[in-house]
């Protein structure tokens, strides 16, 4: 996922934000690169300054960092709501039902649907899409407890 960067001292500028579940995000200043998390970095404003940015892991299940330019946080994409939580949280009932197998499963839908979310324009579409993905990892987990129940009991 690649968010830019719209900041008012860095109009002349291209500062892309790269992340996704699997590695650290990367900060594209124009042509430099930097991934190391929590450590500041200086980029030139259009002034010339130097700039401290930082980039912070802000939770488990979504690859948006969080953003410090000059050491005051800056919104790369707006947060999910309550709402969108709880309903790409859905698959969080397979723990229960299905133990460590529904968990793995499970946190793998969630954090498909926080891609969607993350990567879809507001609309029906994305609400469809993160339904189907809920759905299949209740219906797969299922399908796939019930093959290893019938498998250990005979």
């Amino acid at each position: 996922m690649k968010f830019r960067v719209n900041h008012p001292r860095f109009q002349t500028k291209r500062i892309v934000i790269t992340s996704s579940f699997i590695g650290k995000p990367k900060l594209c200043a124009d042509e430099d690169t930097f991934t190391e998390m929590n450590v500041q970095y200086h980029v030139a404003d259009d002034a010339g300054e130097w700039v401290p940015f930082e980039l912070q892991k802000s939770n488990l299940f979504d690859p948006v960092p969080r953003l410090l330019i000059d050491n005051e946080p800056f919104e790369i994409a707006p947060p999910l709501q309550w709402y969108e939580w709880a309903w790409v949280g859905i698959p969080f009932l397979l723990i229960p039902t299905a133990g460590c197998l529904g968990g793995g499963i499970g946190s793998m839908a969630i954090m498909l649907n926080v891609l969607v979310f993350r990567g879809l324009q507001r609309g029906f579409v994305r609400w469809a899409l993160t339904f189907a993905i809920s759905m299949g990892a209740i219906v797969f987990t299922l399908t796939l407890a019930t093959m290893v129940h019938l498998a250990l009991v005979e």
